[in-house]
């Protein structure tokens, strides 16, 4: 039982005990907020489970790509995000012309797209576009669900991501013999529930909610097993980021392994 030292009682006791008992009273004070701010690490780890990178191309200047992002953002509430299937959406600049000016493109995500196209993983540039492991994926036009890897599907690379505030340190092991060595690393930095109001273009006056957008972007060389990297820069404001890190071969575009999460709300990044 704490003794309160400066009721009537607690003052006939001895000084000494009036002492502690204020101290021990202030230590809820002193420490819950150091207990509060502690940044545990986030820790997210493949292994040789593969999850489908789901990558959507699309525009807020295309009358058709708010039923794609609609689709999209179906995954919050899914049991296979992060696990199963890890979405992204690059916003591409192509249609700007058109009279919007889509906050969220990048002539960057342009040139990605026109660089699948360049490698044959897709047949032409337009948008929604769909590419679900570096390849083409036409599913979502006849309604199809996002095509999963087979349980007995694995990695060939192994990737582990231990996250800071300050950053990310990631590494990766072989799991089998192949040659597919991963040759660059990515990393994105998703935001959700960001609303706009439309005022021109193909979807004039719609107000758009877009979840999962790639608001930052970086691509590196990874040669080493083990090495640490700061966040991706953005200047997108929201209330909710999550962080997908995956590994890719010498032409930059095909995905080995893959991991992703929410991140907290708290972090700066």
């Amino acid at each position: 039982m704490f003794v309160d030292g400066n009721s009537i009682e607690g003052q006939n006791k001895p000084l000494a005990t009036r002492l502690w008992a204020q101290i021990l009273l202030s230590l809820p004070i002193l420490f819950m907020p150091s207990f509060s701010l502690a940044q545990a690490p986030l820790k997210w780890t493949s292994g040789s489970h593969h999850v489908a990178l789901l990558e959507v191309y699309s525009s807020q200047g295309c009358s058709s790509c708010p039923p794609a992002q609609k689709w999209v953002n179906q995954f919050t509430e899914s049991d296979l995000l992060w696990d199963q299937v890890i979405p992204m959406v690059f916003h591409v600049n192509y249609w700007d012309y058109i009279g919007w000016k889509d906050p969220f493109a990048t002539e960057y995500f342009s040139q990605r797209q026109r660089a699948l196209k360049s490698n044959n993983l897709i047949q032409s540039v337009y948008t929604p576009g769909f590419v679900v492991d570096g390849k083409e994926w036409k599913g979502w036009f006849q309604g199809r669900p996002v095509p999963r890897a087979s349980p007995s599907a694995k990695n060939s690379a192994s990737v582990t991501a231990e996250l800071t505030q300050q950053g990310v340190t990631v590494d990766y092991r072989q799991t089998n013999a192949s040659n597919n060595r991963p040759a660059y690393l990515n990393i994105a930095v998703l935001a959700f529930d960001l609303k706009t109001s439309v005022g021109a273009g193909e979807n004039a006056h719609k107000i758009l909610t877009d979840n999962f957008v790639v608001v930052g972007f970086e691509q590196h060389t990874f040669s080493a097993e083990s090495k640490r990297f700061s966040y991706p820069k953005t200047k997108v404001t929201a209330n909710q980021y999550a962080l997908v890190i995956w590994l890719t071969t010498e032409n930059r575009l095909t995905p080995i392994s893959a991991v992703g999460g929410y991140i907290p709300p708290h972090w700066q990044l």
